[in-house]
């Protein structure tokens, strides 16, 4: 019996091998390589690699840059999550309710899967370039004035939250929906029953039993989010006035245009590791209120 289980558990780790081979040369092996890196200045002209120790982080305390791209990463994630789980739900439910539109929005909800995210910014871009972009012609249209968007501090912000929330929405729906197909049937019929309406159903019933779900897609949004780049690479470059420079795109400019590994390593590092902080706080709210 004792050989048996041996014999399974030597099959099973034979099936998981590619996958953990996978992890650890696509997602193990980038992260030690960026910590190294971080620990290195480098010349691009004079070829030369010094290892500086937390020089490059010691640096970061004094780089108004990198503070100003930390806030800005911050702010979009305060702004974006909520969005993007509320609307979510929204497009689950909608979903997941038996009507006579329901073809329609799944129809609808489902083509932002279908397109990748640079083809949607390409797509955002034309519809809100400044000046004359499609929106600005319907503006125009309506008696309105034309707006800078791409070309706004104010506006600029926004627009990433729409390109991303586009594209995102659709995928977060999908556990919406999941989760929504494992909740008890009896459940909401009892509730039913005893007279429950169904805005204290929806608050007291599918939330909670929602809320592993939600969990989940929280984190997970979270992680894609301080990790947006390119609407912000292919539009706005960071602009304008730095109001959409987040902190990965500060890194990408530090290292890859201003040619200073070390401390683009850095950045993305401490990006982790701020990550990470988020992330633990989420776990901790989240098991303090279960």
């Amino acid at each position: 019996m004792i050989k048996q289980k041996q014999k399974i558990s030597i099959l099973a780790y034979t099936f998981l091998l590619p996958a953990l081979a996978m992890i650890l040369i696509f997602k193990l092996y980038p992260i030690i390589l960026v910590i190294k890196e971080s620990l290195f200045k480098v010349s691009y002209l004079s070829g030369t690699k010094v290892f500086v120790g937390i020089n490059n982080y010691m640096d970061l305390f004094c780089d108004s840059s990198f503070w100003n791209s930390v806030w800005v990463t911050l702010k979009l994630n305060l702004l974006i999550n909520p969005v993007q789980l509320v609307i979510a739900i929204i497009m689950g439910m909608l979903i997941n309710i038996n009507h006579k539109g329901k073809m329609i929005y799944r129809f609808l909800f489902f083509i932002p899967l279908g397109v990748s995210l640079a083809v949607t910014t390409i797509y955002w871009s034309i519809i809100f370039r400044p000046g004359n972009g499609v929106m600005n012609y319907l503006l125009n249209g309506l008696g309105f004035p034309t707006q800078p968007f791409f070309n706004s501090a104010s506006q600029a912000m926004w627009i990433i939250i729409g390109i991303a929330s586009w594209k995102g929405c659709s995928f977060w729906m999908l556990f919406v929906l999941a989760g929504l197909k494992n909740i008890p049937k009896e459940i909401y019929e009892a509730a039913e029953v005893e007279g429950v309406g169904s805005i204290s159903s929806f608050l007291f019933i599918t939330l909670p039993m929602l809320s592993k779900t939600l969990l989940f897609i929280l984190v997970s949004d979270i992680c894609a989010n301080f990790m947006l780049f390119i609407p912000i690479f292919m539009i706005t470059h960071g602009g304008p006035d730095s109001s959409t420079n987040v902190l990965m795109y500060q890194a990408y400019r530090t290292s890859m245009i201003n040619g200073d590994m070390g401390h683009g390593m850095a950045m993305i590092v401490s990006l982790m590791i701020l990550l990470s902080i988020v992330i633990a706080a989420q776990f901790k709210l989240f098991k303090d209120n279960e």
